[in-house]
């Protein structure tokens, strides 16, 4: 990536707390146990060009999503779900698409956990 798309867009990790999923019907009355939060600093990250490009193309600004991923031993991103679209059906898609490379470091507990994002657009 370009230096001048590094620095025009933010990308801010959510860091605080830990994210959940989304309710569901209890199986044997248990609640389910939060997901961890997957710190933007342990990850490994692909080039974010298309994500970046959907960004601009959606002349949105703020969007925040929230990725499950779900990684094997060695940290490899085996699958990505949005827990929480951006809005935009290209951008999600973008993003779903990028978080396939995505390389975590460590493995989060269990092999699942949550990458929550927030996209600014350049100003």
């Amino acid at each position: 990536m370009n230096q001048a798309l590094q620095v025009s867009v933010l990308l801010v990790a959510l860091l605080a707390g830990l994210a959940q999923d989304p309710p569901g019907p209890p199986a044997t009355g248990e609640a389910a146990a939060p997901l961890a939060t997957i710190a933007w600093e342990s990850t490994v990250r692909p080039p974010m060009r298309r994500v970046i490009d959907a960004l601009k193309r959606s002349r949105l600004d703020g969007l925040s999503a929230r990725i499950k991923l779900a990684c094997d031993a060695d940290g490899n991103v085996i699958d990505a779900a949005l827990l929480e679209s951006t809005g935009n059906e290209a951008l999600d898609r973008e993003i779903l698409r990028w978080a396939q490379d995505v390389k975590l470091k460590p493995a989060p507990p269990g092999g699942i956990g949550v990458l929550p994002m927030t996209l600014m657009r350049p100003r």
